[in-house]
């Protein structure tokens, strides 16, 4: 309005002067009526010098009486505008009202003031009523002009979004009229939003989902103790499985909670904090007792970047990538190469071999949101190429857990791949696909892990079968693939490189599992040296876990546990060979201290046996 006024009287025949002025920006504080005369006899008289000091509380009355002089001989009238009374304190409040009382009835002299007043009964505008000659209240911003002027203004950044595929139209329309608009009260707010957004966005664009980010936006600006709520305390809006538990009172916590955050709203931005948030976690109506009629399907939340997408999440609130996640921008780039078997092993390779402080959590991300990508996006054409691009790479994916890294769970991220991309296959072609992976030569472990998971669905290898569970291959077929990975495995023995693949113990548990007696034939063979025994015994001795402490007991240390050996050999007969072992230089501390311990059991429990023996009485001798 203000500008308006100014445009207004610079268009006039013989405009006036004017003068803006703002106490509250300036910073004014106790001098508001020395500074309000000093500015008019500076208009008046610029003779008089901007930089003039100030008038002292004996200089005011003479100063006063100057400026009524100089105003009621001037030729042109003088306009000041003043804004943001409404900001200042009480006391410049009262200060400026009797500086202007002060000036009332001056010649030439024309105040416009703009302020805004939440309550009519608001002490300010009682203290106005006694200098204004004209109060005129604004009228209130029609909601559909602002909802225009939001959307125009914003339409830049949606429409760019918009071909990148992340504006769903009805989820949009959904949000912004159900849930933005409410908190819109004037153009001033859609101003302060969309240059908010301008402002945060670019730094995630591509990585989030625009319709959330304004939202959230939105929360921070106009809600934000509704956004503290959300930032504080992710789970209770994301509502994970174990959050929504009501036999240990998770569920009763969460809805506290909930109940805390909302009681500090008056009723007004309850509602529409709550509105606004149910639209961008599906979750949370149910968890707040209320419905909400439009939500983008689960699969899609990570697709489209959502807030409700764990993953995602941190993005909205740290503005940038969280140190081990994997951009949308890379991963994007990376999953160009689905379909091509070369260009996506090498890129699986590349990941695998990344050196970099956070590789481990970045691939662990990228193999979590490569699932996903498959049982969404993967055309049946890709399959077959992908399927051979994660056996070729598997196992230096699985041998980066075996270097001592930070475990970013290799082989269940494989087998969840393995699992979907059979889900994209017809079941009657799935034996086919998985015969000429196995025929292929490709990782041994992976072949193998990936049998015991389809053998765990009939309730084999430790699985336990339900009626109508998932199966993905029948009875016979599993047997057919059984054979097939025997096979590969008597290949990969004969080849030497058995002993040396990744998770050679399971792959042998597999074996000694299948044919028992020729899995400890080809042992027997291997550990016919010393050096042959040390290669057969150090993956045991990698895989012998962490030392861990029982909520009872004492601390259980790492070991060579006999029973993981006895399928393949005896311990007895390598006790000797391994106290030996354990005094040659060559072999690390780590692994000394594994061999030593193998010795100590072994020797504990002969010990053990024969004091259990010496106790039996004679009937049991024999």
């Amino acid at each position: 309005m203000l500008n308006f006024t100014r445009e207004f009287l610079s268009r006039l025949p013989m405009p006036p002067a004017i003068i803006d002025w703002n106490p509250w920006l300036l910073g004014c504080g106790p001098e508001v009526e020395s500074r309000l005369l000093h500015l008019l006899a500076h208009a008046t008289t610029p003779s008089s010098g901007e930089a003039e000091r100030l008038p002292d509380l004996s200089q005011m009355s003479a100063l006063r009486a100057s400026v009524v002089s100089d105003l009621t001989a001037a030729a042109d009238p003088l306009v000041l505008l003043i804004d943001d009374v409404d900001r200042l304190e009480s006391y410049e409040r009262a200060t400026l009202v009797r500086a202007l009382l002060s000036l009332a009835g001056t010649p030439n002299l024309v105040v416009l003031l703009s302020l805004t007043v939440d309550d009519p009964g608001d002490e300010l505008e009682g203290s106005l009523d006694r200098i204004a000659h004209v109060s005129l209240d604004l009228p209130v911003p029609d909601r559909a002009a602002l909802q225009g002027m939001f959307v125009d203004r914003i339409q830049p950044l949606m429409a760019e979004a918009r071909e990148g595929g992340l504006v769903d139209p009805e989820y949009w329309t959904d949000v912004c009229v159900n849930g933005i608009d409410q908190f819109l009260r004037t153009p001033r707010d859609v101003v302060r939003l969309v240059n908010a957004v301008n402002a945060t966005f670019p730094a995630v664009a591509g990585e989030v989902n625009p319709v959330d980010f304004v939202a959230l936006e939105t929360l921070r600006l106009f809600s934000p103790i509704a956004y503290d709520a959300v930032r504080r305390n992710p789970p209770a809006f994301l509502l994970p499985s174990h959050v929504r538990r009501s036999e240990d009172g998770s569920l009763a916590a969460c809805q506290a909670y909930h109940q805390r955050w909302l009681d500090r709203l008056d009723e007004v931005s309850r509602t529409n904090s709550s509105q606004l948030l149910m639209r961008l976690f599906p979750r949370l109506p149910d968890i707040l007792g209320a419905r909400v009629m439009v939500s983008q399907p689960e699969d899609s939340w990570r697709t489209l970047l959502l807030v409700c997408a764990e993953e995602i999440f941190p993005v909205y609130f740290q503005l940038s990538i969280p140190t081990g996640a994997i951009s949308n921008a890379d991963l994007q780039s990376r999953l160009e190469f689905v379909g091509d078997t070369n260009q996506f092993s090498a890129t699986l390779l590349e990941l695998a071999r990344d050196s970099h402080p956070d590789a481990g959590a970045r691939l662990r991300a990228f193999l979590q949101r490569l699932e996903a990508h498959i049982s969404e996006q993967v055309e049946p054409d890709q399959v077959a190429p992908t399927f051979q691009a994660v056996f070729q790479a598997a196992d230096e994916l699985l041998r980066r857990e075996q270097r001592g890294e930070q475990s970013f769970g290799a082989q269940e991220s494989i087998r969840r791949i393995v699992r979907q991309l059979l889900l994209r296959v017809e079941a009657e072609q799935r034996l086919d696909e998985l015969e000429l992976l196995i025929g292929s030569g490709s990782s041994i472990a992976t072949v193998v892990d990936t049998v015991m998971m389809l053998g765990e669905q009939h309730g084999k290898y430790g699985g336990e079968w339900r009626e109508g569970a998932e199966t993905l291959i029948t009875l016979s077929e599993l047997a057919r693939l059984e054979n097939l990975a025997l096979a590969a495995i008597r290949e990969e023995a004969s080849a030497g490189s058995l002993v040396k693949s990744p998770r050679m113990p399971d792959v042998l548990t597999c074996w000694a599992t299948w044919n028992r007696g020729e899995c400890r034939t080809w042992v027997s063979r291997e550990i016919t040296d010393e050096d042959g025994l040390l290669a057969f015994l150090e993956p045991f001795m990698n895989d012998a876990g962490a030392p861990s402490a029982s909520a009872r007991g004492p601390r259980v240390e790492r070991r060579l546990d006999h029973r993981t050996l006895r399928p393949f050999l005896e311990p007895s007969a390598i006790v000797d060979r391994v106290r030996a072992l354990a005094k040659r230089d060559t072999v690390s501390d780590q692994h000394r201290q594994l061999l030593d311990r193998y010795v100590l059991d072994y020797e504990l429990l002969q010990q053990a046996t024969s004091a259990d023996s010496e106790g039996e009485p004679d009937s049991f001798a024999a």
